[in-house]
């Protein structure tokens, strides 16, 4: 990463053949800085810069393994021109950032549901203050929770829901997480349950719980 940086100073990469023959870096973290979006200045698609990179470090290796030119000797060969594939989609785009840097710069990854928004499927979490007191269904990554006891003893737990629009408190108790407990933690969870409001909180109580599809 710090050689990448300091080339980057120098000047900016043209192409990836330049960034190639400026950077010595492993065929999997040059992938992965593809397909989380670090090359998306280069132009072309994320699949065609992919192209590029596999035909360009293999002629790389061959140079190397038959000693007929070096690491220095390939910025000046872009290679032939990546064939026209189409980009990811906007998930696809999301899933690899998620996949590589843990978070996503794109967008937020519940932009990707979108469709189930739209459709009334899911209502956004900055819509559920307009629906005190009734039922509703909202999505989004839980971003933190918190465990605490009943005063019989009883497990329960306070979790914050991030959709694309906001953040709101759930609240599971003991029964609902006793059916959700193993739920797991880095993937959109669908929640539903009735909307109430403390003190000027909003609050979703849920009654159910289950992974987004």
């Amino acid at each position: 990463m710090r050689a990448v940086i300091e080339q980057r100073r120098a000047r900016p990469f043209e192409s990836v053949a330049d960034f190639l023959s400026r950077v010595p870096i492993a065929l999997r973290e040059c992938e992965n800085l593809i397909e989380c979006g670090g090359m998306d200045e280069l132009g072309g698609s994320r699949p065609q810069k992919l192209w590029s990179l596999h035909l360009l470090y293999n002629k790389l290796r061959w140079r190397r393994a038959t000693a007929a030119g070096g690491l220095f000797e390939l910025g000046d060969e872009a290679g032939p021109a990546a064939p026209d594939v189409p980009g990811y989609s906007l998930s696809e785009k999301l899933s690899y950032e998620q996949k590589v840097l843990h978070f996503c710069v794109t967008a937020h990854p519940m932009t990707a549901y979108i469709e189930r928004y739209e459709s009334g499927e899911w209502m956004p979490i900055n819509c559920v203050s307009s629906q005190i007191g009734r039922r509703v269904t909202v999505a989004g990554f839980p971003i933190t929770s918190k465990d605490t006891t009943t005063g019989k003893g009883e497990r329960m737990r306070f979790v914050s829901l991030e959709d694309h629009t906001g953040v709101l408190e759930v609240v599971l108790f003991p029964d609902v997480l006793r059916r959700c407990a193993r739920m797991p933690g880095d993937a959109p969870l669908v929640v539903r349950g009735r909307a109430t409001k403390d003190e000027g909180a909003i609050t979703l109580e849920a009654d159910g719980v289950s992974r987004a599809e």
